[in-house]
């Protein structure tokens, strides 16, 4: 979010609509594959850092959140933009409303779902907070490509569906998280090169973020 601040400082339109979709292609890029990958391990990872034990069974309440954080990180690069702008009056409505939204949706669903209710209040909140954020940075909106994001969703939604019925169905001791892990990375980097999801901008972009000995395996992707 902070490459999002020299943009949106700009007051020009042009600027601050390109930094914004180029935040957003990022996230679906990153963030979402990685989000995913972890709804699909959650019993191992769980397990990686807990010991297991009692702590699997808020696997479900894990898998919940992890499946939907996307939605929490577009709503903080939504925010980030407005904060940037000055447009603090927007930001505090979409706080009020989510803090609202998760008290509301706490109340009526812990004391009888205990975590879940609580994972499910998170997810509400996700869910209406990055729409609400989103709604707020309409003007800037420009030149996004809903085709983009959604062949994103595909590329690393199948492979992660792939790994969670692994996990289910074969094994979700914790010595399957590297195999598993290793499984998806290469099952995304081939969704990334037969949809050519990538253009040269994203390609110049995570080219700034990579060590320099990876740089030449972006052209493979």
């Amino acid at each position: 979010t902070l490459a999002l601040l020299p943009e949106a400082s700009s007051s020009q339109a042009g600027s601050i609509s390109t930094a914004l979709r180029l935040a957003l292609r990022i996230v679906t890029l990153s963030l979402l594959p990685a989000a995913l990958l972890m709804t699909a391990l959650a019993p191992q990872l769980l397990s990686l850092f807990t010991g297991g034990n009692g702590y699997l069974t808020g696997a479900g309440s894990m898998e919940l959140i992890t499946s939907f954080y996307f939605f929490g990180a577009v709503q903080l690069v939504a925010l980030t933009l407005l904060q940037a702008m000055g447009k603090t009056t927007r930001v505090l409505v979409v706080g009020a409303i989510s803090a609202a939204v998760d008290i509301a949706v706490a109340v009526s669903l812990v004391p009888t779902l205990g975590i879940f209710g609580a994972a499910t209040s998170r997810v509400a909140v996700y869910l209406i907070s990055s729409l609400l954020a989103m709604y707020m940075t309409k003007d800037y909106l420009k030149g996004l490509s809903l085709r983009f994001h959604l062949k994103g969703v595909l590329v690393a939604g199948l492979p992660a569906v792939l790994i969670f019925a692994m996990s289910q169905m074969i094994s979700s001791r914790m010595v399957t998280l590297v195999p598993y892990t290793l499984l998806y990375g290469v099952l995304f980097l081939l969704g990334l090169k037969i949809t050519r999801l990538l253009t040269d901008e994203d390609r110049t972009f995570i080219a700034h973020i990579l060590p320099p000995s990876l740089h030449r395996f972006l052209k493979y992707i």
